[in-house]
């Protein structure tokens, strides 16, 4: 199995988390994968946790603070969703496919092979 990474578009740690819900708040910064995972809610979305559950998908995710060049490379633009297959990371999610999609966990989950 390929693993899956989600790359935030936000820093990790307590001064990135709240600087990120400080921007979000006043609506200057933003990130689709944090809404498709979590909205709001610190715990996580239903709607994401739910999908997750009826699927396989196994996925991991991180900041963009905690990534590799190689996954930063490879998604190009954040957030994103990267996959290492044939040894390198390749994007399988792209920045707009998720704000296109960050209401709809289930479109994420199929496209990347687990729905």
């Amino acid at each position: 199995m390929n693993p899956l990474v989600g790359i935030y578009n936000a820093d990790g740690g307590i001064i990135g988390e709240l600087t990120y819900l400080f921007k979000k708040v006043l609506g200057r910064g933003h990130c689709h994968l944090c809404d498709l995972t979590h909205g709001w809610n610190l715990n996580g979305r239903r709607s994401w946790k739910e999908a997750c559950s009826a699927s396989s998908l196994e996925i991991s995710f991180i900041h963009r603070n905690e990534a590799t060049d190689a996954q930063l490379t490879a998604a190009d633009l954040l957030p994103a969703v990267v996959a290492f297959k044939n040894n390198e990371w390749v994007c399988v999610v792209t920045s707009a496919e998720l704000a296109e999609h960050s209401d709809d966990p289930d479109w994420v989950i199929r496209q990347v092979g687990f729905g």
